[in-house]
């Protein structure tokens, strides 16, 4: 969670303590969540908290994670069962150019560019599928 807090990906979050549970809760109207509901609902932090941990990890388990957690595209190839050589290099929101063609005229943000070797993976993750 801290690359989206250092990225200004959490917002304006509200937290206030619940006295009755001794936890911090999200304020929202008439209800009460935990902050850790309400920020698993957001699309930036819950990406900050599962692809952060990828990098602490061995180079070649992370690359055994997003090569099972991945699929081609169209009529692509899968990733290459052996992870490309070297230290990958993760750049969270990093801000880039759209090539022609692109729809964006200033800037493009994926979630994750990780730089491996002679490879790069551009990710791009979704909440729930959306």
């Amino acid at each position: 969670m801290l690359k989206a807090l250092l990225h200004g990906k959490l917002g304006r979050v509200a937290v206030g303590v619940d006295e009755e549970s001794g936890g911090d809760t999200l304020e929202e109207g008439s209800t009460q969540e935990t902050a850790a509901d309400g920020l698993t609902e957001l699309e930036d932090p819950l990406t900050s908290m599962v692809f952060e941990r990828l990098e602490y990890l061995p180079a070649e388990l992370a690359w055994a994670i997003l090569r099972g957690a991945s699929k081609p595209l169209g009529d692509g190839p899968p990733m290459p069962a052996i992870p490309p050589v070297g230290v990958p290099s993760w750049s969270f929101w990093p801000s880039l150019r759209p090539g022609d063609g692109g729809r964006n005229k200033v800037r493009v943000e994926p979630d994750l560019l990780v730089s491996w070797g002679d490879t790069l993976l551009l990710i791009e993750a979704k909440h729930r599928g959306f």
